[in-house]
């Protein structure tokens, strides 16, 4: 979610940890985004490589309280996830329709945890017209939107759904996973850094209606190539393949 599209009539809070400038720009887009009933956004994310762990995060036996399960539209616990997720039930199906995977956690069969996906391949972008697309093709993917019930937070759920798909990415041969976080999002970004990942560089997003403009930090990982179909199309590589 995007901390700058909040309630239009929402007071917005400054976010602890920010530096001045970037404090001052949060508080300039919300004010801009507030004035212009929305039509006006800003959008910046942080782009970030995560290393893909070559070993199990957890012991084996710390596993069985929680079932985490890479979830298809067929499978039984389908049904689960799009009945307790908080997201609606449409983006679900389109996900899955898109060639994403989901990793669900789940604790006896029941109660959703959290879950996170990914996916292989170029990622479209739903919050702005953007695609991603994480390099080298082949041994990398996109992670987004991980998830975890708020009373679960303190638990290892989170590291159960990255165990989980560390050792499907690791058996594709996948070294890296890439992701946008919103820079005003520092829970997201510190869990991020718990598993290694590191800040590739920044893209921030500028919309008025229908019309968009991107400004790219200049960096090595972050390449951009021609536009298609009206979408800036970026190329994310990892820090040691950016020279």
């Amino acid at each position: 979610m995007n901390p700058l599209s909040g309630a239009p009539g929402r007071r917005w809070r400054p976010i602890p940890g920010l530096p001045p400038g970037e404090a001052l720009f949060y508080g300039t887009a919300r004010l801009a985004q507030k004035l212009s009933a929305q039509r006006v956004r800003v959008v910046r994310y942080r782009l970030t490589a995560q290393p893909v762990a070559q070993a199990p995060l957890l012991p084996a036996r710390a596993h069985s309280a929680v079932r985490v399960e890479r979830l298809a539209p067929d499978h039984p616990l389908a049904a689960q996830l799009v009945a307790q997720s908080p997201r609606p039930a449409e983006v679900i199906r389109r996900r899955f329709a898109h060639g994403a995977h989901c990793y669900a956690a789940f604790k006896e069969e029941r109660s959703l945890l959290g879950f996170l996906w990914l996916q292989y391949g170029a990622y479209d972008e739903d919050e702005v017209r953007c695609l991603f697309v994480p390099q080298p093709e082949g041994q990398a993917a996109w992670d987004f939107d991980v998830w975890v019930h708020p009373a679960h937070r303190a638990s290892r759920v989170f590291v159960r759904l990255w165990d989980a798909a560390f050792a499907d990415l690791r058996t594709r041969g996948v070294r890296w996973t890439m992701s946008r976080v919103n820079a005003y999002n520092p829970e997201s970004l510190h869990s991020h850094r718990r598993l290694g990942a590191v800040i590739l560089g920044t893209a921030t997003f500028y919309c008025a209606g229908t019309r968009q403009w991107l400004l790219l930090e200049d960096s090595p990982c972050l390449r951009r190539a021609h536009d298609l179909d009206g979408r800036p199309v970026l190329h994310i590589h990892p820090p040691q393949d950016a020279a």
